[in-house]
């Protein structure tokens, strides 16, 4: 997955966006991790695979951004 289409998936699905509409009708099915993942947020990219990534909201920026295989 290249640089471009990661910071895309990640600013069309932005958990503080005010149009939640977007990351739901994309099936991306945007949502906060539990556990050992606390404080990441989880894309589903296609299968098993997610693009996981820690959300700064007062910056408005994505760090700790990894493409997994969920399962």
């Amino acid at each position: 997955m290249n640089s471009e289409l990661c910071y895309a998936s990640l600013w069309a699905g932005s958990p503080t966006r005010s149009n939640s509409w977007t990351a739901g009708r994309l099936g991306w099915r945007l949502h906060p991790l539990k556990s050992d993942l606390k404080g990441f947020w989880s894309l589903t990219v296609t299968g098993n695979w997610r693009l996981i990534f820690r959300y700064d909201e007062r910056t408005n920026t994505a760090s700790d951004i990894e493409l997994i295989d969920y399962h």
